[in-house]
């Protein structure tokens, strides 16, 4: 009869690890993120010759702006792809675009140096690259406006220069970061532990047991 228990809670034990499990497995899949990085160098503009320690914070918020971001987003038409991905094929409004395509950046400097790494975490690899890439020459353009702007016409034609470069352009990532999903990972650690719980009241009911049972 002991026997006979062992075996029914081992195959309870074994369905019901599947049956967590998968569906954690299926969550953390379905989540797994890619990212791309994009190298580029910046230098203040010169100005009065003062040193500004805030340089590169504010060139990161500018970088977040909906100027560069809704650039962006034309570019790329990711106001229609993300529609079709989340909003059940409508396009998403540009301000809900900006907001997401915000998310998934991630903006360091190099420490000592004019050079920031600019990062974009996508569930697509292809569109993580092109967004990085994207972002980095919008900003590029962007500095190279404001620029010119401040420059006299003689300076334009003379000793206009554009020290802002892309060094290192983003390229599709071939693995991918992990995924971000608590509850996918407590489902599917929740699902393991209940199927080897069965596969070992199971093998000891098939292989531990002293004999058949009359």
């Amino acid at each position: 009869m002991n026997i006979e228990r062992t075996r029914r809670w081992g195959f309870i034990l074994l369905f019901a690890g599947f049956l967590i499990g998968i569906p954690g497995i299926l969550m953390l899949v379905a989540h797994v993120r890619y990212e791309a990085t994009v190298r580029i160098k910046i230098m203040p503009q010169p100005d009065n010759g003062s040193y500004d320690p805030y340089f590169i914070q504010t060139e990161f918020e500018v970088i977040k702006s909906d100027v560069i971001l809704g650039k962006v987003i034309d570019t790329l038409h990711l106001d229609d792809a993300w529609g079709k991905r989340y909003n059940y094929g409508k396009t998403i409004p540009k301000a809900e675009a900006i907001g997401l395509l915000r998310q998934c950046l991630d903006l360091r400097p190099v420490r000592n140096t004019g050079l920031v790494d600019i990062g974009v975490i996508s569930e697509d690899p292809e569109e993580a690259a092109k967004m990085a890439n994207t972002i980095a020459e919008s900003y590029i353009d962007y500095r190279e406006a404001e620029r010119v702007k401040n420059l006299s016409p003689t300076d334009k034609l003379t000793t206009y220069d554009l020290p802002d470069l892309i060094l290192e352009t983003a390229r599709q990532p071939t693995s991918s970061i992990g995924a971000d999903n608590p509850t996918g990972k407590i489902l599917l650690g929740t699902g393991l532990f209940l199927i080897l719980a069965g596969v070992r009241l199971l093998w000891r009911a098939y292989f531990a047991a002293p004999g058949p049972v009359a």
